[in-house]
């Protein structure tokens, strides 16, 4: 029997803090950008440009880790802290070595990457400057991830809201100080930004590192402890992981595909989608908190050997994403006026705009609903592969191949091509769905595992 208040209890007490973490993220970026954006046009872009090697680097972080954490979250629920120590330690040393080879690419090699984007002497000048320091960002950036992905998988999410708060922050104020000169600081502009983000980050990783040593939440223990995973739970771990990072790449090859596809409709077209992507981020602010939150919940269902508990669970959180998921398409088309008023457009790109905000608003139902069964459940039990296949397939051989025919060959209006480009979406949910109501999506993790 399920206790349905305690488990929406739980469930708001994990959800709020990864939502509003998420907002403070993207509210406290788009002040970064504002501030950067008062240096003028080289300078957005140089940043701009740099700054797409951290996102790179935080998706390959995120998919590396996410395989892991699924069987943290699985290995708390069955109280074995043996071998969460284990997988803490592996989780640390992934992170770790993905972000000294991050390093080495950006520090070694910032002027090389740079004039992959510009040809701009000066764009390149000033974003390898800013590569450069950003790249020592990068080592305590995935300590800091990689205990973020441990706290979460065991159920702590607010300790990582408050870091954030705190790091993001001295970020901002240290980006008014050191762009512009004041506080008594120099005027650095570009570099200033980097060393506030660098000082930041180094920030956030030491207070993860005090906060693990001094709570222990049962992840700290004698050094000789965290080792002993032997082969055929590596590949196991392995086999798991695999899906989710290559789900990553997949993804960030294939939305910058269509984003080209979007441009060749000309720059009221780029325009419209480029504001678009506002909607999305209001979206993603909340459904990316639900899906970590059904994510762990289950996890730690399943690793309890409580099957059909975890079924009902499931069953309960598809229900709250659908009313979430409708409330959040109402807001988004409701938003759409008062968010294009804040751009000089010309008419015709402003009514542009306003039918593709209005797609992608529609579209919102089901990518929202795609990220609860993909990243949520089905992830949570483990079913990586089969999600893999059902979140990759469709962007490869049909929203992409569309959008370039509605774009170059049939040169549709951007709304139209967005519509269909989107209709991936539904196929996802349709067979995603599918895939849920058969069961087949519940593994438990820890059965079978080594001999420690």
């Amino acid at each position: 029997m399920l206790d349905k208040r305690k488990f929406y209890k739980d469930f708001v007490i994990l959800c709020l803090p990864l939502i509003l973490q998420q907002f403070v993220n993207i509210a406290l970026n788009f002040i970064d950008n504002l501030m950067v954006g008062q240096l003028g046009s080289t300078s957005i872009s140089a940043v701009g440009f740099a700054n797409k090697m951290f996102f790179v680097f935080m998706l390959c972080i995120f998919g590396a880790s996410g395989g892991i954490s699924l069987f943290m979250s699985q290995f708390y629920g069955k109280k074995d802290f043996n071998m969460l120590q284990k997988l803490f330690a592996l989780i640390m040393i992934v992170c770790v070595a993905i972000s000294i080879i991050f390093y080495v690419i950006s520090y070694y090699y910032a002027e090389n990457i740079m004039c992959l984007f510009s040809q701009d002497p000066l764009v390149v000048q000033i974003g390898t400057s800013y590569l450069e320091i950003i790249a020592f960002s990068f080592p305590i950036t995935g300590l800091s991830m990689a205990i973020t992905f441990a706290l979460r998988s065991i159920g702590h999410t607010k300790q990582a809201l408050y870091i954030t708060i705190i790091a993001t922050s001295i970020n901002t104020i240290l980006n008014y100080g050191l762009i512009y000169g004041n506080l008594g600081f120099m005027r650095l502009e570009a570099d200033g930004a980097a060393i506030a983000t660098l000082i930041a980050r180094i920030t956030e990783g030491l207070l993860f590192i005090l906060l693990i040593y001094v709570h222990k939440y049962g992840l700290i223990t004698n050094f000789s402890n965290y080792f002993g995973l032997n082969k055929d739970f590596l590949k196991k771990v392995l086999k798991i992981s695999t899906p989710v990072f290559f789900t990553e790449m997949v993804w960030v090859l294939g939305t910058t595909t269509l984003t080209i596809a979007y441009g060749k409709l000309g720059t009221e077209a780029a325009a419209g989608i480029h504001i678009s992507d506002l909607l999305l981020n209001f979206g993603s602010i909340v459904f990316m908190g639900v899906a970590t939150a059904t994510s762990i919940i289950l996890g730690h269902t399943i690793g309890s050997g409580s099957i059909e508990k975890a079924k009902k669970i499931s069953g309960e959180i598809l229900k709250v994403s659908l009313v979430l998921a409708v409330i959040m398409v109402v807001s988004s088309i409701a938003l759409i006026k008062p968010i294009v008023s804040l751009y000089e457009l010309s008419e015709s790109t402003r009514q542009l705009t306003y039918l593709t905000m209005l797609v992608v608003s529609i579209s919102l139902f089901f990518k929202l609903m795609n990220w609860t069964l993909m990243i949520g459940i089905l992830r949570a039990g483990g079913d990586t592969k089969i999600s893999f296949i059902i979140d990759t397939v469709p962007l490869v051989i049909l929203a992409v191949p569309v959008a370039f025919l509605g774009s170059m060959y049939f040169h549709l209006p951007i709304y139209y091509v967005v519509a269909l480009a989107n209709l991936e979406e539904v196929f996802k949910m349709i067979v995603a769905f599918w895939r849920y109501k058969s069961n087949k999506w519940i593994h438990n993790l820890t059965q079978h595992e080594q001999n420690i």
